[in-house]
């Protein structure tokens, strides 16, 4: 089966990016350019979405809230929070094992490891991602 990425990015050439990439690494794509809709597709996918890839300052609504609502569902899908500012919330919303913050812009490679983190995790990792 195809592992199915979620993007939600407001910005029209990041997503268009991160799509390209994903799917170079073999991903079906759900596109959001917002948190309400993110958590829509998410709600609607969530047995079958692996990796989320969410701006941090979307135009409508934030990043941080979706990884909040998300990891307080389900620890299962990788995710990738990015934003061009650093990372000021990591007490308030800590990321664990599978997750992580990309400062944009971004090496390539980072985002194709998150990636591949989403399929093939560590094995170090419980089922849980504990």
């Amino acid at each position: 089966m195809t592992p199915i990425a979620l993007i939600v990015e407001d910005d029209p050439c990041v997503r268009s990016f991160v799509k390209d990439v994903l799917e170079n690494q073999h991903f079906d794509i759900i596109e959001a350019e917002t948190e309400m809709d993110g958590w829509r597709f998410f709600l609607e996918r969530e047995k079958d979405i692996r990796f989320i890839f969410t701006d941090v300052n979307l135009k409508e609504g934030n990043g941080w809230h979706l990884f909040k609502k998300i990891r307080d569902r389900s620890n299962s899908p990788y995710i990738v929070i990015s934003s061009a500012f650093p990372c000021e919330n990591k007490k308030e919303f800590p990321l664990g094992h599978s997750s992580q913050f990309l400062l944009k812009p971004f090496p390539l490679d980072a985002l194709i490891d998150a990636a591949q983190m989403a399929v093939y995790p560590s094995p170090h990792l419980s089922p849980l991602g504990e």
